[in-house]
């Protein structure tokens, strides 16, 4: 089998979408909530979203969503905020929007700040003023209709865009607004800026932690038999599961490669080999070891195999 990848049914999750549910359900009373969702790379965190924006639209709720980027260098200040208004202001009539003010409007949309070419650009205001119009904005734009507003990949993020949405969080209450950030629990290494913001949220009440898990080996069965169209036999479901250790992304590509008992595909051997590469030289070193270990592997039997002394042998498996 080769080509891109069907798009996989969306299994499990159950009791993830009726605690987001049951979030959805209190911010359209009025009462906004925060959602905090992790999990590892390929586990299902923007499907997950997708399933329920669709949900919430059914609702009558606009979603709307942003994503930080992958670069280095040159993060665009507020990326994922600017992201998801954008996209959402285009969908309003021009009534709308200057209904909205100008002044509002532009803080996050320049471009769309209607008529308003004298509003202060972004860099140009204090903390404070912008963090407040953004709030003020929100507020207005759900009076009309609830907004379930998605940031997504927030590993990525730069410290504007967590400065805004710690005090978002902190700040919505009446608003009919529902708040979700996602974020990857392998990206977190030691001294993650993630890792002090989210002390900092830690006091926070009307916030949320939904913590995706893989998934187990009958719902690993059941995503195979939707990517093929028919019941998978035992043997190719325990192969997929054993080999994607219930990872959705992986057992999607590993079934769409045909590869569940052979070589790895291409693109998982790609996005291994870029995860290798970012380990340091030791831990890079240590490495064969352990994946010869299998699954686990005691700390004694890697000291006896490896010969590296215990410092630099556990700062590399850390």
């Amino acid at each position: 089998m080769t080509g891109s990848a069907p798009v996989r049914p969306f299994v499990g999750r159950a009791d993830e979408l009726r605690r987001l549910d049951v979030g959805l359900t209190s911010a359209l009373g009025g009462r906004a909530v925060t959602f905090l969702l992790s999990g590892e790379a390929g586990v299902g965190k923007t499907r997950l979203v997708e399933e329920f924006g669709s949900r919430a639209a059914d609702r009558g709720a606009a979603v709307l969503v942003g994503g930080c980027l992958d670069v280095e260098e040159g993060r665009l200040p507020f990326g994922p905020f600017a992201e998801a208004l954008r996209g959402h202001v285009r969908t309003l009539g021009a009534d709308v929007q200057a209904a909205l003010g100008g002044g509002e409007l532009a803080v996050m949309v320049p471009e769309r700040g209607p008529g308003n070419r004298d509003a202060a650009p972004t860099r140009a205001l204090v903390q404070g003023q912008l963090f407040e119009l953004v709030l003020g904005l929100l507020g207005r734009l759900a009076t009309g209709t609830p907004l379930v507003l998605v940031v997504e990949d927030l590993h990525w993020s730069d410290r504007s865009t967590r400065d805004l949405l710690v005090f978002l969080i902190r700040n919505l209450r009446s608003e009919r607004v529902l708040l979700v950030a996602t974020y990857r629990t392998d990206e977190l290494y030691r001294g993650h800026p993630l890792r002090s913001f989210f002390a900092e949220l830690e006091r926070i009440r009307r916030l949320d932690r939904v913590d995706l898990r893989p998934l187990s080996r009958e719902e690993t069965a059941e995503m195979v038999a939707g990517i093929t169209g028919r019941a998978a036999g035992r043997g190719l479901a325990d192969s997929v599961f054993a080999r994607s250790g219930g990872n959705p992304f992986f057992a999607e590509e590993l079934v769409a490669a045909g590869a569940a008992d052979g070589a790895i595909p291409r693109t998982l051997r790609e996005i291994l080999v870029a995860r290798v590469d970012q380990l340091s030289p030791s831990a890079q070193e240590l490495l064969p070891v352990v994946a010869a270990g299998g699954r686990q592997v005691s700390d004694p039997l890697v000291a006896a195999v490896s010969g590296v002394p215990e410092d630099a042998r556990l700062t590399a498996l850390r």
